[in-house]
């Protein structure tokens, strides 16, 4: 039956109105766009022309960067530090995402018709949400660990093993908070306002009130206390480690420890500084990727049935998705160990040798020059 002769149907005398009801927005939900209203929107072409780019930059730069990131930590055994273990965790959370999420993502965006059926559609629901959560668990215990060493030198760190365990944990606690997408992930099937069959891939609930309380659940315990704990453990090691001085300390004394300490503070507070940057990054395109779903889900009113909707939808979620391109852009230009080391590996690919010298070549006049300029202590 195609959309003329439904609503044909709907409006003869044989249809019996007595019996029909609206739809509640369980089920309203699933049918508004892709279902029997055929209302589905039309993107437009700047929205299609932003979402190619960026997921095409997701693929390539978080795709390849996190690639190259995890090789280099586990080829090198001097980079397998414990915070470099967790953050090759959280690359490898985010490579998923660039190389199975984004290209499937992206095709189903452009053409709102999803063609790689049910389990594909699964599998990158559930690959994105655990993706979510292990980046967000991970950065958490980052910043416990960097405030537990900061406050407690003397005690001894986490031994390897003992990180492997806790990024194992982590993601099977992701796992398992993320176990709704793929319950509750489906394909199903409707027309177009042209009677065009599609495929819709998504999450349908069977009771409003339970999507509800998961989109609350994820929102409070995977977005706003980790985001708290995290702020309040980050402004309190750079209290303790820009702005720490002992009473009475003279300024001799303290140029002195300065100059001891002054390569091993130098590289605690680079290291300090891309986590805070990861963490601020993450809180900023996540941010309103919750603030959409908890409205979403709590008054559709205000933004399900209007006209712009699918726009809106498509900013925050390009917002949220380009998380990983920074993270990866972060990696790179603020750990010199990594950027050398990615310098070192893309030599061996044709034609990137050249370039890899070049750039060689102008870190070290850098350095060069920064070390002319620098002030005995």
């Amino acid at each position: 039956m195609d959309v003329q002769q439904a609503y044909a149907l709907f409006n003869s005398s044989a249809f019996n109105h007595a019996d029909w009801r609206l739809p509640d927005f369980d089920d309203l939900y699933g049918n508004y766009y892709y279902g029997e209203y055929n209302n589905l929107p039309v993107v437009p072409t700047a929205a299609k022309i932003v979402l190619t780019v960026i997921f095409v930059l997701i693929f390539l730069v978080c795709g390849f960067g996190n690639s190259l990131l995890c090789f280099t930590i586990f080829r090198l055994k001097r980079l397998r530090t414990v915070t470099n273990l967790f953050i090759a965790s959280l690359a490898v959370s985010d490579a998923l995402v660039a190389i199975i999420c984004a290209p499937l993502t992206l095709y189903y965006y452009l053409e709102q018709n999803w063609i790689f059926g049910s389990i594909l559609c699964t599998i990158v629901g559930t690959v994105k949400v655990v993706s979510l959560n292990v980046s967000v668990n991970t950065l958490l215990v980052i910043a416990m660990e960097r405030y537990y060493v900061i406050y407690h030198p003397l005690t001894p760190r986490l031994q390897k093993c003992a990180v492997v365990i806790i990024i194992v944990s982590i993601w099977v606690v992701s796992l398992l908070v993320s176990l709704p997408t793929p319950l509750y992930t489906v394909v199903s099937s409707g027309f177009d306002i042209n009677g065009n069959l599609l495929q819709y891939c998504g999450e349908f609930w069977e009771h409003l009130h339970s999507a509800q309380a998961y989109i609350v659940f994820l929102c409070v315990f995977e977005y706003l206390i980790p985001m708290t704990i995290m702020t309040m453990a980050y402004v309190s090691i750079v209290r303790k480690v820009w702005f720490r001085h002992a009473p009475g300390e003279s300024v001799a004394l303290r140029t002195r420890q300065q100059q001891r300490d002054f390569r091993f503070n130098n590289n605690k507070k680079k290291t300090i500084r891309m986590l805070i940057t990861v963490v601020i990054s993450f809180g900023i395109c996540w941010g309103p990727y919750h603030a959409y779903n908890v409205t979403i889900n709590f008054y559709q009113d205000v933004l399900f049935f209007k006209k712009n909707n699918m726009t809106l939808f498509y900013i925050v979620e390009v917002i949220a998705m380009s998380n990983c391109i920074l993270n990866t852009i972060v990696y790179f230009l603020m750990n010199e160990t990594y950027r050398k080391e990615t310098m070192i590996l893309i030599a061996y690919i044709p034609g990137f040798k050249r370039f890899v010298n070049g750039a060689n070549i102008m870190t070290m006049n850098t350095a060069q020059s920064t070390f002319t300029i620098r002030p005995r202590m």
